[in-house]
């Protein structure tokens, strides 16, 4: 059976160029997310922190 560490190395070339290509960088060399991708606006993760930061602020509530 293959692991997938070896199907990640024997593929190593492929999976960088496609990385590469669906990668916006800014002019400092950082990868940026266009605005007019849909992830921008993802805002699950921002809802969920909220959540917990709630929960952290209640006497008598544990956060784990």
């Amino acid at each position: 059976m293959t692991s997938f560490r070896d199907v990640l190395n024997q593929n190593r070339r492929n999976i960088e160029a496609a990385a590469l290509r669906n990668t916006h960088v800014n002019e400092d060399g950082y990868a940026t997310i266009s605005k007019s991708d849909p992830w921008f606006y993802e805002d699950e993760w921002d809802t969920h922190y909220e959540e917990l930061t709630k929960a952290e602020h209640r006497p008598g509530v544990a956060v784990s």
